[in-house]
């Protein structure tokens, strides 16, 4: 019979397996893959149960192929499905081993002797059900054995146990993209910058997690091809904002029914690069019922974008940052580019998601990075726009636009044109190494509604104050080569931008050297401007004309350089001054492609771009725009080139992407038209929208957009 069953505390486990890999590359190629992993152990209290059966022969004969199967029932008395195989999860409700390995019919009980057969019962997480008084079940068992060669049997009556509801829980772990830290394609040492490692834990069951942890291993190398020599360590770690030793311990203590907590390590890598996969693998231990048992009700990984304080209305606020990120589970499918602004390469932008703190289910978050502006009206004082489709917006927000102060600046105050004072945590800065030295800079901004709904357009007033004490030399935008028509007028704006106090002056440094005609004026916006017509007898010279600008502490020199030519000649002086003296088609050819970025030479020319550079910002960005009063449309906007008139950029639009391009259908010129925000266009360019001919809607198909340039020449 069974002399005892009672409760008891196990332990269970999970063994979760994260391999990484993060690309490093020079101009965009990769030159190696560096894999690590971190394995970790989550443990808790969980119910189970002992059972005890001693069977005494008291009889003359040996008791042979003793066998004993238990069965289980629930409080009608209707049989209940219970296995010994962790891998069967069809339909049962309990897991159950034997400590003796002695219940299959192998064991023998001589005369006058007694065995003990010790088993474990293990619930599956559904047998406690949702109510706090649990649900009863009985164990019996059928006892089986040959006697004198007889075989016999006796049903053992059954015990009750209670099983109480159980916890569930859902991990969901966040990656950043960018690992900053010492280049190894630049001889100096860049200094390495802590990284987001973050595990989101949610108990989407019916009772307490107790004694929650996760224990880690330190990151360890898993492949390393390329022999770099390559390290990580942990610089910070927190369960929901309180720190705790630097170690990959977290604990969470008793995670109750319907809370959800955050754990955050530090990560330090001795080198840059960018994670562009995750492996995650999660094992259970077979001993305590495995995936049958298991407590795990999803996992889940994904890119993190930041880390924010949501304060959505209606949702309780707290002291524990969220996680944004993109909310397609599995970070390893994920599109290499955040945001269609990045380089072009993703024109459906990801969905963004808000994983809270204290609330199981994310939250989806509105991506509003294609229609934001960003004036600077100083160096320490930018607004923000925010502008769409006029409508109130009831879910949060995110917009990610060029930061000009090139992570140059640190935020003071964020204040919302309503008076509402955002959390520093939701304006931040950060970047994208696109190569060696050379990084893209970013804004980022996160924000909820007013009572639930944020009316359309909005502005933000942001107040900054520069990064580092020392003085920051003003710069200026770089305008290259200049080429100018002869006998054809032109303006040369030129620009300068001090990121740590107000422009004094910009002046020529050599006041009375201007060519004749040539005309300065200073526009006192950090900005002059040169007016002039060249004439006739200039063709084929260069004019270099040296502009100065003052800070009161530095002095910043620039030589703009005006090449006089004919206007035919545009686009191959252009092609000289990136391949002097190349005379190869297969370089210079108008369809040629010589930095593999699929874009043709011609291509880069109208749009104004650097044919030797694979990471060339400045493509066309399809973005939502109003074309007529209450009347939206899909538009490409761009800068293109307007100093050459011999080129035509239109663009076309069709309804399948299979078509070939020569059936879809030709924008009208009527749908082309300048952007009324001309600030920041090189000289001879301007910024152009190409309207779609049909209206938004949510009922007709799809809309394809693309650009078209042609020159009118021979090659």
């Amino acid at each position: 019979m069974i002399a005892n069953y009672k409760n008891w505390v196990s332990i269970f486990f999970a063994s979760v397996i994260l391999s990484m890999s993060a690309s490093l590359s020079a101009q965009e190629s990769v030159c190696a893959v560096v894999k690590f992993e971190i394995e970790q152990e989550l443990t808790l209290e969980r119910q189970g149960f002992e059972g005890r059966m001693t069977i005494s022969n008291d009889s003359p004969f040996d008791l042979e192929n003793t066998k004993v199967e238990l069965a289980f029932y629930n409080e009608e008395g209707d049989p209940v499905v219970a296995t010994t195989d962790a891998s069967d999860t069809e339909g049962a409700l309990f897991f159950f081993r034997d400590l003796d390995q002695a219940l299959d019919g192998t064991v023998g009980i001589a005369s006058g002797d007694s065995k003990s057969f010790v088993f474990t019962i293990i619930p599956a997480p559904d047998a406690g059900g949702e109510n706090a008084a649990g649900i009863y079940y009985s164990v019996g068992a059928l006892v089986s054995y040959n006697s004198d060669q007889a075989e016999e049997s006796i049903n053992v009556l059954p015990d009750d146990i209670l099983v109480l509801p159980m916890p569930r829980l859902r991990l969901d772990y966040f990656f950043p993209s960018e690992v900053i830290a010492d280049d190894p394609f630049t001889p100096e040492v860049e200094e390495a910058e802590p990284f987001d490692y973050v595990l989101r834990v949610s108990n989407e069951g019916y009772a307490s997690a107790n004694n929650l942890k996760l224990a880690s291993n330190q990151p360890q190398i898993a492949d390393n091809p390329n022999g770099l020599l390559i390290d990580f360590s942990i610089v910070g770690s927190s369960v929901d904002e309180v720190s705790s030793e630097e170690t990959m311990l977290a604990d969470f203590g008793d995670l109750g029914a319907g809370e959800t907590s955050i754990a955050r390590w530090l990560l330090m890598s001795s080198l840059a690069g960018r994670i562009t996969e995750v492996n995650t693998e999660i094992q259970h231990a077979d001993e305590l019922g495995g995936t049958l048992t298991s407590l795990i009700e999803s996992f889940n990984t994904y890119r993190l974008v930041g880390s924010v304080d949501d304060d959505t209305p209606g949702y309780v606020s707290d002291e524990v940052r969220d996680a944004l990120a993109i909310g397609s589970d599995g970070v390893s499918s994920l599109p290499s580019s955040l945001f269609s602004l990045d380089l072009g390469s993703v024109v459906e932008v990801p969905t963004l998601k808000i994983f809270k703190s204290n609330s199981a289910e994310p939250i989806t978050v509105e991506n509003f990075s294609n229609a934001t502006s960003l004036e600077t009206s100083s160096s320490s004082s930018w607004v923000l726009k925010l502008s769409s489709i006029p409508s109130a917006v009831d879910v949060p927000v995110f917009a990610r636009l060029d930061d000009p102060a090139n992570g140059n600046m640190e935020i003071t105050s964020i204040v919302r044109s309503d008076g509402k004072l955002l959390s520093k945590n939701n304006v931040w800065f950060s970047r994208k190494n696109i190569g060696p030295n050379d990084w893209e800079y970013y804004i980022n901004l996160y924000d909820t509604g007013v009572d639930g709904a944020l009316s359309l357009p909005v502005e933000y007033n942001l107040t900054l104050s520069p990064k580092s004490s020392e003085n920051v030399p003003p710069i200026f935008e770089d305008l290259g080569t200049v080429f100018a028509a002869s006998e054809s007028p032109i303006d040369i704006v030129v620009e300068a931008v001090d990121f740590d106090g107000p422009l004094e002056a910009l002046e020529l440094s050599a006041p009375g050297l201007l060519p004749s005609g040539m005309n300065f004026a200073d526009n006192g916006n950090s900005a002059a401007t040169f007016s002039w017509t060249p004439s006739g007898s200039l063709l084929g010279k260069t004019i270099p004309i040296v502009v100065e600008a003052f800070d009161g502490l530095s002095r910043t020199l620039e030589t703009i350089n005006i090449a006089i030519i004919e206007e035919s000649q545009i686009l191959e002086s252009w092609k000289s001054t990136f391949w002097p003296g190349v005379s190869d088609g297969a370089i210079i050819g108008n369809l040629a492609d010589p930095d593999g970025d699929q874009l043709t030479n011609l291509l880069e020319y109208a749009l104004g771009l650097d044919p030797t550079d694979i990471t060339s910002d400045g493509l066309p960005v399809l973005i939502v725009a109003e074309y007529a009063v209450d009347e939206y449309r899909l538009a490409l906007e761009m800068i293109v080139r307007e100093n050459d008139p011999l080129l035509n950029v239109y663009g076309i639009a069709s309804t399948n992407t299979t078509l070939d391009e020569d059936s879809w259908d030709i924008i009208p010129a009527g749908n082309h038209v300048d952007s009324p925000n001309q600030e920041a266009v090189p000289v001879g360019f301007k910024r152009m929208l190409i309207f779609d001919t049909q209206e938004i809607s949510n009922t007709g198909p799809r809309r394809y957009m693309k650009v078209r340039v042609e020159r009118s020449e021979a090659n």
